[in-house]
């Protein structure tokens, strides 16, 4: 049986991996545990009704589009040094059309259906906003009720007007921040070189403004992390003084420079996790959540829940991606690349992208489980995998792991699961609830 000692988080933990089930064990067992590497026969029979349990499985693989992304914008205002996107334009600078948004939103969603999502992205997206207030106005009277709007931006360009807008239509924003000021301003810069910090803390005090208390439930920070920010304990602290859920991921770079110090990021991680676990046995469960990010309160729902994490997204899933050009991605991040292209809303019709994309998905996108480098992890249901395009599994025959990248989230897994065996069951209640 396939199992996970956790022992240095002050608790000697017991985690099935298989079955997403935890337990806490005294000393003793731990140290047979270990020094046999098996489990013994009073573990297996304590642990057999909850194996046989049957628990939740999250295992879609048709394609039935969710959530359409509109890349609004292939430019944008700001050079920051870690780019992948070539500044935001994708080796082909331009806008789209109301024309071209209005045929993808025709594609993918039937006249008045509900319960669908339409992300704005680019680039930077807010340099078209004049189209986004159109196509905004188009989907309401196209699409039904429970329409979900959401933008990523830098946050640099929001003014009232905008954050009015935002507000009416019950938008949800991702807005991109590094860290405290001296951090941002080393890796998010304007074209002059000038740092972002201060723009994007007056968008923050503007959306304040506008939302009032809903700001908590719809805006989400997003850092990513860095060589120049890798001080992951000093990041959350930061973050907490702004009394905004936010989130963080590991940087997408070729550049070795920017690549964040993958063991003093590790060791870091631990240092935060004690702090955490003092916070729980102090009960200061406010501060505790206030210093939660996204990716770790994620990993704590599943552990409750038991939902097995069979993939990473919704990618050519439930995510579709229309760039201005109206070329169809199974996700942005092949934008601009022959990989991951499945038609276009101008050239082709429905029937034949969503041929491919499902062919795509049938080839391609494979679960977690199935995966040769991801079969023996005790993070993978909770992890889902690796990026698709980081890991090259459209493009490429052989799914190639990224070691750092698994390295951080088995490390965020771990302090996910030692802060869940500290969490009150009411607190526990609360917290899957909470939607970030």
């Amino acid at each position: 049986m396939e199992f996970k000692l956790i022992n240095h988080f002050g608790k000697y933990l017991l985690f099935l991996p298989e079955n997403l089930l935890l337990l806490e064990i005294d000393e003793e067992i731990s140290h047979q545990i270990k020094d046999n590497d098996f489990l013994p026969p009073n573990i297996v029979s304590v642990v057999k009704p909850f194996i046989d349990n049957k628990i939740c499985s999250f295992n879609s693989i048709n394609f039935k589009p969710q959530l359409l992304v509109l890349t609004v914008s292939h430019m944008c205002n700001l050079k920051c040094v870690y780019c992948y996107a070539e500044e935001g334009t994708y080796h082909s600078k331009g806008l789209m059309n109301l024309e071209t948004a209005k045929k993808a939103i025709e594609m993918f969603y039937e006249k008045g259906q509900s319960n669908v999502g339409i992300s704005f992205f680019g680039g930077e997206p807010l340099i078209n906003f004049s189209v986004i207030k159109k196509v905004v106005n188009f989907a309401n009277s196209y699409l039904g009720k429970n329409i979900r709007f959401a933008i990523t931006t830098n946050g640099t360009i929001i003014t009232p007007e905008i954050a009015t807008f935002f507000r009416k239509n019950n938008f949800s924003i991702t807005l991109s921040l590094d860290g405290n000021q001296k951090l941002n301003d080393k890796l998010r810069l304007k074209k002059n070189k000038k740092g972002t910090y201060k723009d994007i803390i007056k968008a923050i005090e503007i959306l304040h403004s506008s939302y009032k208390n809903d700001i908590f439930k719809k805006i989400l920070l997003r850092a990513t992390l860095t060589s120049k920010n890798d001080d992951f304990t000093n990041l959350m602290e930061f973050f907490s003084t702004l009394t905004i859920p936010f989130t963080v991921f590991l940087v997408s770079t070729n550049d070795n420079k920017l690549k964040p110090r993958i063991d003093e990021l590790l060791n870091s991680i631990d240092i935060y996790t004690d702090k955490m676990i003092k916070l729980l046995k102090e009960r200061n469960f406010d501060k505790f959540q206030k210093k939660l990010p996204n990716i770790i309160w994620m990993f704590l729902k599943i552990l409750h829940t038991r939902q097995k994490r069979y993939y990473p997204c919704g990618a050519g899933r439930k995510v579709v991606v229309v760039n201005p050009k109206g070329d169809v991605y199974v996700c942005h991040r092949f934008d601009g690349t022959f990989t991951g292209k499945v038609g276009n809303v101008l050239k082709d019709n429905k029937i034949k992208i969503f041929k491919i994309i499902e062919e795509t998905i049938m080839e391609k996108i494979k679960k977690v489980d199935i995966l040769k480098e991801c079969q023996s992890c005790f993070a993978r249901y909770i992890c889902g995998g690796q990026c698709y395009y980081e890991s090259g599994i459209i493009d490429k025959k052989n799914y190639k792991l990224n070691k750092d990248y698994c390295r951080f989230v088995r490390k965020l897994v771990e302090t996910s699961i030692a802060l869940y065996s500290y969490i009150p069951e009411k607190l526990k209640k609360i917290l899957i609830q909470r939607r970030r």
